[in-house]
């Protein structure tokens, strides 16, 4: 068991100044490492371009390639430590860590189906009703798939590349490699009835056409003052945005209604030790992480990497309290630096 790590909120400045020769402090990070709490074997072949979780016990994965793209379904095993918090961990009675760490061995993934997706590069997923959602990288498109089957029984253009994409409570999210989030909402005849397999020549594919989904909100993304380009893989978490940023091993947590990164969560220690056990000097090269899953179910959020053969485990509720406090304060200090006019006669 590690413990969360001690942080220090009056060191942080996460608001912009109107004073821009303020010097502006780095947002906080944390290193994943020290805040993993289990780990699982993962397909060391899938080249990890989303990580999705469906409650209660499956997750899904796309593996991007041009022309070998794959989706990929497995079932998650007795998780059992939901209810056992970081905090509580020092706590606990030597027996009790004992039982706690019988109970990770216990964890398993097991893959059910691997389903081909043909003529994309796959990237952003997330299961929605009885569909999986999928983005692909440069063919402007989000595929339906049928989450029973297999089957694509539906696609709709976007206006840009896709690269990540997640669920919210408003609407799906997606990235495009810029530092702008998008909602989008489908039309209400996005979603077939039907579960046969898509004809392909139904639809021809435009992204400036009007059948494309509609972009409705955006947001843009910023540590500071500074713009966070190379947004990949997204994922809805609560009140919050987590999101891959590539080509780097870390994870930028996102204030959904400002924009403002909050903290850093680094994997780097984590990439390195997955790229070490790489035999394949491309995959050495492409092992970057990648990868965001929220189970709700059992408080974990799961992060991974492409190639990486472990999914590794943090507590949700200890990130998303410190989150919160740190969204708190950075609204404190905001309030506490406006200035009202002197008033004059």
């Amino acid at each position: 068991m590690r413990h969360w790590p001690p942080i220090c909120l009056l060191s942080l400045s996460l608001i912009i100044s109107c004073d821009s020769d303020r010097p502006l402090k780095p947002s906080t990070e944390w290193s994943a490492d020290e805040l993993v709490i289990l780990e699982l074997d993962s397909d060391e072949a899938i080249s990890t371009q989303c990580l999705a979780w469906e409650h209660p016990n499956i997750l899904w994965q796309s593996s991007g390639h041009d022309e070998q793209s794959k989706l990929v379904k497995s079932l998650v095993y007795n998780l059992s430590l939901n209810g056992i918090s970081t905090s509580d961990a020092s706590n606990m009675q030597q027996e009790d860590l004992a039982q706690q760490e019988d109970l990770a061995q216990q964890a398993s993934l097991v893959q059910q189906v691997i389903w081909p997706v043909n003529n994309i590069f796959a990237e952003g997923c997330t299961p929605l009703d009885q569909w999986v959602l999928l983005l692909s990288w440069r063919s402007y498109s989000l595929h339906v798939i049928n989450k029973s089957n297999g089957q694509q029984v539906d696609v709709w253009p976007i206006s840009t590349e896709g690269w990540g994409l997640s669920a919210s409570e408003q609407g799906l999210i997606y990235s495009d490699g810029s530092s702008t989030i998008r909602w989008i909402q489908p039309p209400s005849s996005w979603a077939p009835n039907s579960s046969d397999p898509l004809d392909t020549n139904h639809r021809e594919l435009n992204p400036n056409t009007n059948l494309a989904l509609n972009i409705y909100k955006e947001l843009s993304v910023y540590d500071q003052d500074r713009p966070i380009f190379q947004l990949n893989e997204l994922e809805w978490v609560e009140d919050f945005i987590f999101a891959n940023v590539f080509p780097s091993d870390k994870v930028a947590m996102i204030d959904s209604e400002s924009g403002q990164v909050l903290a850093w969560l680094d994997l780097s220690s984590l990439a390195s030790v997955q790229r070490a056990q790489f035999r394949d000097q491309t995959r050495k090269q492409a092992g970057v992480s990648n990868g965001i899953a929220y189970d709700k179910t059992h408080d974990f959020i799961w992060f991974t990497g492409k190639h990486w053969s472990k999914l590794y485990g943090l507590k949700a509720s200890s990130i998303l309290d410190q989150l919160r406090l740190l969204k708190e304060s950075a609204s404190s200090q905001e309030k506490a630096s406006l200035k009202l006019p002197s008033s004059s006669r």
